[in-house]
């Protein structure tokens, strides 16, 4: 199959790539022969800045949904994935897990703002919504969401800690 105008294909392919995409995809475009067809081909490289979108985000702002600008657009972007990504960059590591006014692994409110928990434990698995850890020491399984979750370092043991509150409200 062939294209007739190289120049309108590339035009388009940079329109989406540039224009449609956020944020924008880099390429490579290079029209070629293939046998009496003009054909064009595109190599989008790995991207450092993914994931990549189509078409406008929304963000609530009072009772309207306004098109998010690109710097709201990242804060939606890194409020969801980098701490997932901070918590399995260090999967393989110890962590200390630290509850405060909270029962690790509960799901459940407790009373006593002043209580304090702390574990050693590994991450066996992490989402965009949820952290699922393994207390080393009790051999237990805990699941936590990770909107309950603040990624620190535990400067005394050298290691990266988990602040594990159950939300307010």
């Amino acid at each position: 199959m062939g294209v007739t105008n190289t120049d309108h294909m590339q035009k388009r392919i940079r329109d989406a790539a540039q224009g449609d995409c956020y944020p924008p995809i880099e390429y490579k475009s290079e029209v070629l022969a293939v046998g009496d067809k003009a054909v064009v081909a595109v190599v989008i490289p790995p991207s450092d800045l993914k994931p990549h979108f189509s078409g406008p985000a929304y963000v609530r702002v009072g009772s309207e949904s306004p098109k998010a600008s690109a710097a709201q657009f990242e804060e939606l972007i890194l409020s969801r994935v980098d701490k997932a990504r901070e918590i399995l960059r260090h999967r393989h590591d110890v962590f200390t897990v630290r509850g405060i006014g909270y029962k690790v692994g509960s799901q459940k409110p407790l009373g006593d703002a002043g209580y304090l928990e702390t574990r050693e434990c590994r991450i066996s698995a992490c989402t965009a919504h949820m952290v699922r850890l393994e207390d080393i020491a009790r051999g237990e399984r805990i699941t936590e969401p990770l909107e309950n979750i603040t990624v620190t370092y535990d400067e005394e043991k050298y290691r990266p800690m988990l602040l594990v509150r159950f939300p307010k409200g």
